[in-house]
């Protein structure tokens, strides 16, 4: 297993999102967008999907972001549309700005990552052959995340997230609540992919294999938007199923850059968190303390009589000991919240075990404190 090779005792998720709140006064307004260079796909013209990029383009710039485009050659991008283009994609396609940024691309060495507050991934079948492959690309994408920024993509552009890894060595979609262009579209709408046969794989398989928590509609569910338009708020990424998604999840990523300029609640959420396990890590009981409400409570399975049993935290507090450090790794996730509650897990690996912490937060007074902790311990099997 491999969380028993891990050995650092940091607070890897913690501390990252701890230092993008410091950073948020700062956030950059420029977003970066990622093309193909790519036109084809067998002998059918392909690339980006004009209306997947011109649309957030556009918005981006009307609000007041700096737009730049990168591709895995730079140069031009390549850029396709099908059927009659409407009036207003027209006129965003023979921009001067759009006209300018989509003829001389950036290369990836020409991106600095700390300029930027996001990464937006357009639809289109091109990237599938140069983007998705191209490490330096993934590498911008994930450090732009880990410094605090959102990712948002459409349609087959989700594609391109399949390989980028944080500097934990994750997957970026690991854990996260995502959506996808279905499978079952590939096959009966894409004649440009031959119906999904020129394509080197199955982007809805990977993504689950990836461990993406992926929410897709069948073709009986397309139009419930619950199950195309997906915005994993805590997690700041942003999906959308089919090319007509762009314009929203463009609407939904500055919706989350915009909170992040201003205290943000995950952060305050995850602060609580923070308390709890670095307290617990390195022996300081009023770090702890400060981390739960007094009446929180800690509940569990009892092995021997299978029913719940329920402790008071005080209790648990008190039996850890001033000063005792612990030797394991810890994995913290904020997995959702509301304006008045939350829901974290925190796991703690160590060699032969690992314990994990489902913890319940309320906003009390202000203040997000943890009111229960619901563990449960794994024991590693021998290799």
């Amino acid at each position: 297993m491999m969380n028993r090779k891990l050995k650092s005792n940091t607070l890897v998720l913690v501390m990252l999102l701890l230092v993008t709140a410091i950073r948020s006064h700062a956030q950059p307004k420029k977003i970066l967008i990622v093309s193909t260079n790519r036109d084809s796909v067998g002998t059918n013209v392909s690339g980006t999907f004009l209306k997947e990029i011109a649309y957030p383009f556009q918005y981006f710039t009307d609000k007041g972001f700096e737009v730049d485009i990168v591709t895995p050659k730079g140069g031009k991008a390549a850029i396709y549309s099908t059927g009659e283009v409407p009036d207003v994609l027209r006129s965003i396609r023979q921009s001067t700005l759009f006209m300018a940024k989509t003829s001389a691309t950036l290369k990836p060495d020409e991106v600095t990552a700390s300029k930027y507050a996001a990464v937006f991934y357009p639809g289109g079948h091109g990237q599938y052959f140069d983007v998705i492959s191209d490490e330096r690309i993934a590498r911008l994408t994930a450090t732009i995340y880990e410094n605090g920024g959102t990712i948002g993509t459409a349609g087959h552009g989700v594609a391109s997230l399949i390989d980028v890894k944080l500097s934990s060595g994750k997957y970026l979609i690991d854990g996260k609540r995502i959506t996808c262009f279905p499978h079952w579209a590939e096959l009966a709408w894409m004649n440009i992919s031959s119906y999904g046969k020129l394509l080197p794989f199955d982007m809805q398989e990977v993504l689950a294999r990836r461990g993406a928590n992926l929410v897709v509609s069948t073709k009986e569910t397309a139009s419930d938007k619950a199950l195309t338009l997906v915005a994993d708020h805590p997690n700041r990424l942003v999906t959308g199923s089919f090319a007509s998604s762009a314009p929203w999840v463009a609407e939904q990523m500055v919706s989350i850059i915009s909170r992040s300029e201003s205290p943000s609640e995950t952060v305050q959420i995850l602060r609580a968190v923070n308390n709890y396990a670095e307290g617990r890590n390195s022996g300081n009981i009023d770090r702890m303390k400060q981390a739960f409400h007094a009446g929180a409570v800690l509940k569990a399975i009892d092995e021997k009589t299978k029913d719940i049993v329920t402790t008071p935290i005080a209790d648990y507090i008190a039996r850890n000991k001033p000063g005792q450090k612990h030797d394991c790794s810890t994995d913290v996730r904020l997995l959702d919240y509301t304006a008045t509650t939350a829901i974290a897990r925190v796991t703690f690996t160590y060699t032969t075990h690992a314990y994990h912490d489902n913890l319940i937060l309320l906003k009390v007074k202000d203040q997000w404190l943890i009111t229960e902790k619901v563990y449960s311990k794994t024991v590693f099997q021998n290799q």
